[in-house]
């Protein structure tokens, strides 16, 4: 009896044509894969999140500067409860005792309540609640989160005002948890369909699933094991780690190569392309390094010792004054100076790789161009051998995208027919 229910699922889950249940499940995939991908670009932008000393983004970067800067209520008031509270608090023995600040809650001795840090009282930036720049130990600026580096007010989070279009924060949560929950039952399904769970991590589409999952159930747990409210947006007081796993929503787009069937023409063009794609894109790997070479001859200027010699003389006779560097290298550093007597953009091949790339490839950004004359004619041989060269690879590949999506029209036709037929 599983078997046919399991065949059901898989019909439902693959195969959008096979019944009205299957193709509106599929549509309603299509549409939160879509709402999932805009969210995860909006949560990215600082304009539709809400900064501020009041905020909610605040108060998580305050209290991961705060969690190791416990010992100076001095330098950082901002960390402690108001002394005002504590004076009040018959749960401190003295009542001179400094409390430290709570955070996410609603009593006293929380941020953004009564003269506390957040609620714009007393502890404000504008009052110095906290250390400044050069009064953070040295090993906390090197050796802690980056959140943990720089004196609070100095945060982006906490700093106002800055230019926001909307504050959408409060809308992330619902609509993420709504996005998780689809993606959740979907992959227990395909599971099931799948008859195993380990048939469906085997499966590719499976390992993308579940990448677009993982950051989902990481924010819950993180969440739930810091007590704090769930936020899913963007912003550097998530840590390193956590930021990390975030960015793992991009699996979310890859998760519409599933439900649109056309992206299998891409797919089967990328395959049966790269074997003809092998030699000309190693051919033109030894063309680049060979022509990041030759940049780097022609444009590498006139070596010159800093310290060594008062001046540096040019080619052209021009005597470039040496001491302008001393302050800049240590003395017999060797700098690369161009005919203007400015220092080369080009001091080795690996930066004349990039000059090569973009102008083989007529990207052209103009951050770096060739200054001297045979520099630049030799650049106008390199764009034409990359117009010329790189036409070849495009053609192959488009030649072999014009064969799969023909054939898969062909099959659409025939898929067509046969529904017709059985009608």
């Amino acid at each position: 009896n599983s078997e046919p229910k399991r065949f059901a699922i898989w019909n439902i889950m693959e195969n959008p044509s096979s019944s009205c249940t299957a193709k509106l499940v599929s549509y309603i995939l299509i549409i939160t894969i879509t709402l999932s991908i805009v969210l995860f670009c909006f949560e990215t932008a600082p304009e539709f999140q809400a900064y501020g000393e009041s905020t909610l983004a605040c108060e998580k970067s305050v209290r991961k500067y705060c969690q190791n800067k416990l010992d100076s209520p001095e330098l950082d008031p901002g960390c402690f409860v108001h002394p005002s509270v504590v004076a009040k608090d018959t749960s401190s023995a003295e009542g001179n005792n400094a409390i430290p600040l709570s955070y996410f809650c609603d009593s006293p001795h929380c941020f953004g309540q009564g003269y506390n840090f957040g609620a714009g009282e007393n502890y404000t930036c504008k009052n110095s609640p906290f250390r400044t720049q050069e009064q953070l130990p040295e090993h906390w600026i090197f050796d802690v989160a980056p959140v943990q580096k720089y004196n609070i007010c100095n945060r982006p989070e906490c700093s106002e005002p800055h230019h926001m279009l909307a504050d959408l924060t409060f809308f992330w949560t619902p609509l993420e948890l709504f996005v998780g929950a689809v993606f959740t039952a979907e992959a227990l399904l395909r599971v099931v369909a799948a008859g195993s769970p380990c048939a469906y991590v085997g499966d590719p589409y499976g390992c993308m699933d579940l990448g677009a999952l993982l950051p989902f159930y990481v924010e819950l747990g993180h969440a739930a094991h810091t007590k704090s409210p769930l936020d899913f947006t963007f912003n550097l007081s998530n840590g390193s780690g956590l930021m990390f796993v975030k960015l793992l929503k991009m699996f979310r787009m890859f998760k519409m190569v599933r439900h649109l069937r056309s992206t299998t023409v891409l797919r089967k063009t990328i395959k049966r392309s790269w074997r003809r794609l092998a030699i000309p894109m190693f051919i033109l790997f030894l063309s680049t390094m060979f022509f990041a070479v030759l940049f780097w001859v022609l444009e590498q200027g006139t070596e010159c010792i800093v310290g060594e010699d008062e001046e540096c003389q040019l080619p052209d006779g021009t005597l470039v004054d040496m001491s302008i560097y001393l302050d800049l290298y240590p003395e017999g550093k060797r700098i690369l100076l161009n005919h203007d007597g400015e220092e080369t953009d080009f001091p080795d091949a690996q930066s004349t790789t990039w000059l090569a790339i973009v102008t083989m490839t007529t990207v052209g950004y103009g951050g770096v161009a060739p200054r001297t004359r045979e520099g630049k004619a030799f650049n106008l041989l390199v764009m034409l051998f990359g117009h010329l060269y790189l036409a070849m690879p495009f053609t192959i590949i488009g030649s072999q995208f014009h064969e799969e999506y023909a054939e898969h029209q062909k099959r659409r036709r025939h898929a067509r027919a046969h529904r017709a037929q059985a009608a």
